[in-house]
């Protein structure tokens, strides 16, 4: 279980560090680089249920990756 949980911080890690926060603008962020309105680029953010299921409909594929508590805070 330790491995596993290592693995997943890593990779929560990984995301952290390669990708901008765009918070609770995703959504609308998400569907500007879909239609190419803006740049491309990893982000992430935050959407609710229904917003993730709206764009899967639209053909929009996000990845749903729960930050552990300790790592929504300011980062060091």
């Amino acid at each position: 279980m330790a491995a596993l949980q290592a693995l997943y911080l890593k990779a929560v890690r990984h995301v952290v560090d390669n990708t901008e926060d765009v918070g609770e603008r995703f959504v609308e962020e998400v569907r500007s680089i879909h239609h190419g309105d803006a740049p491309e680029r990893a982000i992430r953010g935050q959407a609710t249920p229904e917003e993730r299921a709206e764009l899967a409909e639209e053909g929009i594929d996000i990845l749903t990756m729960p930050l552990p508590e300790a790592m929504k805070g300011p980062l060091q």
